[in-house]
């Protein structure tokens, strides 16, 4: 079951995540054909919602692991940067401020953060 699909600011990725623990990345092009690039695999639970970076592609999900993802390209593949988990419950959502600079997350331990560069914990 597909929870959340989304298309990257540059327009050339597709991703989607699933029930099955799982995101996936697809490439686009000029003719609407794509092509799974990469399956990441690092939650440990299903994950819920995902969102690209408003100018980067860069990607972030949520999951019922109570942790957030941070996914970027290495190379030809893509793989977790970097793992946030201040979250006790599943993680709902995460929205960016219209620069990028911030972005606020949610949860059902009913707390909301906000992060900034370097943050590793959330305000």
């Amino acid at each position: 079951e597909v929870k959340c699909a989304a298309f990257s600011p540059s327009g050339e990725y597709l991703a989607t995540c699933s029930r099955d623990k799982s995101v996936w990345i697809f490439e686009t092009d000029t003719n609407f054909e794509y092509e799974c690039v990469a399956v990441l695999q690092s939650h440990t639970q299903d994950v819920k919602m995902l969102r690209w970076h408003p100018s980067q592609d860069v990607l972030f999900s949520c999951s019922y692991d109570d942790t957030i993802k941070v996914w970027g390209p290495d190379g030809d593949d893509w793989s977790c940067k970097e793992t946030l988990a201040v979250h006790e419950s599943t993680v709902w959502c995460l929205a960016f401020d219209p620069c990028g600079t911030r972005f606020a997350t949610c949860s059902d331990d009913r707390t909301i953060r906000v992060w900034a560069p370097g943050s590793e914990t959330g305000a």
